[in-house]
């Protein structure tokens, strides 16, 4: 069983599955948490966190985990269908996350998407992996 890591912004800390998220990942994140948190904590308008290529969404639910804040919601964009139930299951727990089973482009196109059959899993080589074809 793998432990989560746990790193410190200016005033709090953040838990990140050690299995999910590699350690420039996660000196990225905690950046971009850092500068939000005052944004995100004390605001009462709508914001919005858009996380495209979601993956299996660690990085909506740190978002989610660490901020409490009721007007935040996080849009996550994910085309791969077999990623589907890790985010379902993170909406569940946390209304405000919407589940988006698209990909995001700047125009109209299809394109091969490689990805994992049930057993996907993060980090998976392409080679790891099969064709499907897509539109956005």
């Amino acid at each position: 069983m793998s432990h989560p890591v746990i790193y410190k912004t200016t005033t709090r800390e953040i838990s990140f599955p050690s299995t999910q998220v590699s350690a420039w990942e996660v000196s990225v994140m905690t950046s971009i948490i850092d500068s939000w948190e005052r944004v995100i904590d004390i605001s009462k308008e709508k914001l919005y966190v858009f996380d495209c290529g979601a993956n299996v969404g660690a990085y909506s639910k740190v978002i989610l985990d660490y901020f409490e804040n009721p007007s935040l919601e996080v849009h996550a964009f994910e085309a791969n269908p077999y990623l589907m139930t890790p985010l379902h299951e993170i909406a569940i727990s946390d209304h405000r996350l919407k589940v988006n089973m698209c990909a995001i482009a700047d125009h109209r196109q299809a394109f091969n998407l490689a990805v994992g059959g049930e057993g996907h899993r993060p980090g998976m080589t392409l080679g790891e992996m099969r064709k499907k074809c897509v539109t956005t």
